[in-house]
């Protein structure tokens, strides 16, 4: 619809979880511009309302992720990350190496 009514685009996108190449997109191309995917905020729901939950990365092993629902938090396979619910992608770059705590 137009004007002052609008819809939620709910239209599923494909994004890399690992390995997102924005080398093509840079000007000065001398390091590779790797990044990987360590959080998603998702949105369900309309305009009006909905509900969010955020997966994100574990920091002591990269290879595995939760899922944060409110009060509930529960490991979720990589597989299981992409959707059409996904509102904001978060991306580091392959050289990011967590700060060591209490040091």
């Amino acid at each position: 619809m137009h004007g002052q009514w609008r819809n939620k685009i709910s239209t599923y996108v494909h994004y890399p979880v690992h390995e997102l190449n924005m080398s093509p997109y840079v000007v000065s191309n001398q390091k590779p511009n790797n990044y990987h995917l360590y959080a998603i905020t998702n949105h369900t729901g309309t305009l009006h309302g909905g509900h969010y939950t955020a997966c994100c990365r574990y920091s002591y092993n990269r290879n595995k992720f939760h899922k944060f629902d409110d009060q509930d938090v529960y490991e979720i396979g990589s597989n299981k990350l992409q959707t059409a619910a996904g509102y904001v992608l978060f991306y580091s770059s392959i050289d990011f190496t967590p700060p060591k705590l209490g040091t």
